[in-house]
């Protein structure tokens, strides 16, 4: 990936990979493709300072020992901003060699040095090279620069489309790693917990997540909770919360049965302060496609109350929105989604999501006042789709959009676009300041992949390490932890759960 000179050549791209079609060819967030990751954290680098000519910024030139030290205390600074990462320097000639090479040379090996403007060039995992070219001097500080960026290329990050990013790829005057590129290294290499099981309760299907909390003069707390339907012929459903860094035991919810797994969701109490409850959505058992709903206001399940004039063959989804909102499939055959708002205590009469179908239950999340629907395609169909509309009554949903990502895991001279495929519908929650997404694969294929969405694009899906599952995960978060729930793969019921 090379690396254009700031200045006059500012506006000179650096990079030949392809962009998606109506894309600005920038990327907003640095993510890594799934397969640009090292297997590691304790990773070794040599550096090579033949051939390179570094200016001091008030004049004079470094010897080739202080340019080797110089972009290896450039490159120790993701270590810095990194604690899990570990990065030791080798030498040149070492055998085996280092994981990172960084080394001076030509157009002769780097044919995008023929453009003068382009500097750096830095190859993603398990590639590992960087190449700094010997056609023109550095400064220090355009040196330091070009060193980070490089850096993070061979660590698996993409460019940032933030002029303040060390990952922005025009200009050589960042020197320090910015707070989206320290986002992007731990979403790479440990977003998730390893996985922990209950092996205590069991489901068919997904569960549901979300968060509730209460607040007083005295102060305010939050607990988030979990919801599923029971295995092997227990329809019933079931809940418990995460406290003190662990589950409480289950306990049924009276009156709530369904083949499927329910939908949950915070809810505001209107009490006069900021406390939220939980509400729950789900399909009714065998031979029920009524949809069927209840609160727990903090101290109880309500009794379970029906929807009127609705009805679907899978499981549904609820989010917090302006106020509560729903989305279904329809039933039987009826593929399309439906959706209704929460309006003067009862749920308003159900419209049809334009141009939305799917043979399975869809996803909600909201993100800057922008309510984000999420589902998987019909039959054949694998792809994910996603919606979206505003918070004013008369919002309408935008035209549905396959959710893609680049990737750059091929080494073909440019990125790829890659759709997504599931067996199953996707999972999405809030994430601080993005929407996180995690889906079962295609047929055959049992792992769980996720990526995160700003508003703008997504990242390229990355597969959760270590778990599996038949049907497809849940997703909750609370505060700035995002929680991922599960049943295992085919033939194992047993529930299991991880935490970003």
């Amino acid at each position: 990936m090379a690396f254009p000179l700031g200045g006059a050549e500012l506006g000179t791209p650096r990079c030949r990979k392809a962009n998606p079609p109506g894309s600005s060819g920038l990327h907003p967030s640095a993510y890594g493709p799934p397969a640009g990751r090292w297997p590691g954290t304790d990773l070794t680098y040599s550096v090579d300072p033949s051939g390179g000519g570094v200016e001091y910024d008030a004049g004079g030139r470094l010897s080739s020992q202080n340019i080797a030290d110089w972009i290896a205390a450039a490159f120790e600074l993701w270590a810095d901003a990194w604690s899990p990462l570990t990065l030791t320097r080798v030498p040149p000639d070492s055998n085996p060699p280092a994981d990172i090479r960084a080394a001076f040379v030509g157009a002769d090996v780097q044919p995008d040095f023929f453009d003068t403007s382009s500097v750096g060039n830095g190859e993603f995992p398990p590639d590992g090279t960087i190449h700094f070219t010997t056609a023109r001097n550095f400064t220090a500080t355009s040196m330091k620069a070009t060193a980070i960026h490089e850096m993070g290329h061979a660590l698996g990050l993409t460019h940032s489309g933030d002029e303040a990013s060390v990952m922005y790829p025009f200009g050589l005057d960042v020197v320090v790693i910015d707070q989206d590129s320290r986002d992007a290294i731990n979403d790479v290499y440990a977003p998730w917990s390893p996985q922990a099981q209950l092996g205590d309760r069991a489901t068919d299907d997904r569960p549901a997540l979300a968060a509730s909390g209460f607040a007083s003069f005295g102060g305010s707390s939050r607990e988030l909770s979990a919801v599923w339907r029971g295995s092997n012929g227990d329809r019933t459903i079931y809940h418990s919360r995460f406290r003190a860094g662990s589950w409480t035991p289950q306990e049924r919810i009276a009156g709530a049965a369904s083949t499927d797994g329910p939908a949950l969701a915070s809810y505001d109490l209107r009490d006069g302060t900021p406390s939220t409850g939980l509400m729950m959505l789900w399909k009714g058992a065998a031979g029920d496609s009524t949809l069927w709903w209840n609160v727990n206001p903090g101290n109880g399940w309500s009794q379970p109350r029906q929807m009127p004039g609705a009805g679907t063959s899978a499981r549904p989804a609820l989010a917090s929105f302006t106020d509560s909102v729903a989305a279904w499939k329809g039933a039987g055959d009826d593929t399309g989604i439906y959706w209704s708002l929460w309006q003067a205590g009862g749920w308003a009469p159900q419209q049809r999501v334009p141009d939305a179908a799917s043979g399975h239950g869809p996803a909600l999340a909201v993100l800057n006042r922008r309510l984000y629907l999420f589902w998987r395609g019909v039959g054949d169909d694998h792809a994910l789709w996603y919606s979206s509309r505003g918070s004013g009554e008369d919002q309408l949903w935008q035209p549905r959009r396959l959710i893609q990502a680049e990737d750059f895991s091929l080494d073909i001279g440019g990125g790829v676009w890659i759709t997504p495929g599931s067996t199953h519908g996707p999972a999405a929650a809030h994430h601080v300041d993005r929407i996180l997404l995690a889906w079962k694969g295609v047929e055959g294929d049992s792992g769980i992949y996720w990526c995160a969405f700003n508003g703008r694009e997504f990242s390229p899906q990355i597969r959760v390490e270590d778990v599996g599952t038949s049907r497809g995960p849940g997703l909750g978060s609370l505060d700035d932890r995002t929680f991922m729930m599960w049943k295992g793969v085919s033939g194992d019921n047993t529930l299991w759960w991880s935490l970003f």
